[in-house]
């Protein structure tokens, strides 16, 4: 599960809701949700939808690849 469902899903908030605090709309949650967030700017836009939580609680890892 990505940050930002968890984070969601704990807040107890809809789609619809964390879309419209952050200016984006549901469909964009969704698919943040899905892929996970992966770059500063995106985790800012969202970062807002959750009061007493910064950009950093949102980013994801990076995945790193293991090379043979």
């Amino acid at each position: 599960m990505t940050k930002l469902r968890n984070l969601r899903i704990k807040s107890k908030l809809t789609l619809r809701e964390i879309g419209e605090r952050a200016g984006v709309t549901p469909q964009t949650v969704h698919d943040a949700e899905v892929r996970g967030v992966r770059t500063p700017r995106t985790a800012m836009k969202f970062a807002v939808a959750f009061p007493g939580h910064t950009w950093h609680d949102l980013l994801e890892e990076p995945e790193t690849t293991v090379s043979h």
